[in-house]
């Protein structure tokens, strides 16, 4: 079971780790840039706050551990995530700045296309802005977003996408250059001002 497998994890990992899990206070760990799974595991049971500012990304079995945090749970550097139960704990815990991120797993973006306030993923639209298409669940992903949509290299948008685009409410420009009707329609419905090349 689960506690079988924190009981393990702890007895794998260095001391100086599980002293820090049993401390009641806030943690702040600025050294660290990764996190195995066996570490996360400990650090899950730690009861204060956890800020892992230097941790970029981790492995799947790492960021369940994480979402099983007790306490206030901080990890600014993201750039990647790939589980649902971490993305839907930061998102529940009021986190709206995802700025640093530009991958986000099929589970995570499912989680993060269904927030109801809008997000800062500046990070994630510079990643897609060079792609010549853009798929549907990242579209939908991209609708969160609170700044304006830079996607002037997006040649390919099929209707799902576009429908996707259309619930962003900012300025959205992409490059799309002879979108089919039916694409076309489904962009109607967009709230902000769009931004075609010339000659549509």
């Amino acid at each position: 079971g689960r506690a079988g497998r924190a009981a393990a994890a702890e007895t794998r990992a260095p001391p100086q780790a599980q002293l820090l899990a049993r401390h009641t206070g806030p943690l702040r760990l600025v050294g660290l840039t990764t996190l195995p799974a066996e570490l996360a595991m400990v650090f899950a049971a730690h009861t204060g706050p956890l800020e892992l500012p230097g941790v970029t990304a981790l492995e799947r079995p790492a960021e369940e551990a994480l979402a099983r945090h007790a306490g206030e749970l901080v990890l600014p550097g993201l750039t990647m995530v790939d589980s649902r139960a971490l993305a839907a704990r930061l998102l529940a815990a009021g986190r709206r700045d995802w700025s640093r991120l530009t991958t986000l797993g099929p589970d995570a973006a499912v989680v993060h296309a269904a927030s109801p306030e809008p997000l800062d993923l500046t990070g994630m639209v510079g990643a897609v802005a060079a792609r010549a298409e853009l798929d549907p669940a990242t579209a939908a992903v991209l609708a969160r977003h609170s700044g304006d949509l830079g996607l002037t290299d997006t040649r390919q948008l099929d209707a799902p996408a576009a429908a996707a685009l259309a619930r962003h409410p900012g300025t959205s420009d992409h490059g799309v250059v002879e979108p089919p009707a039916d694409d076309l329609r489904a962009l109607e419905p967009h709230g902000g001002r769009q931004r075609l090349p010339a000659g549509r």
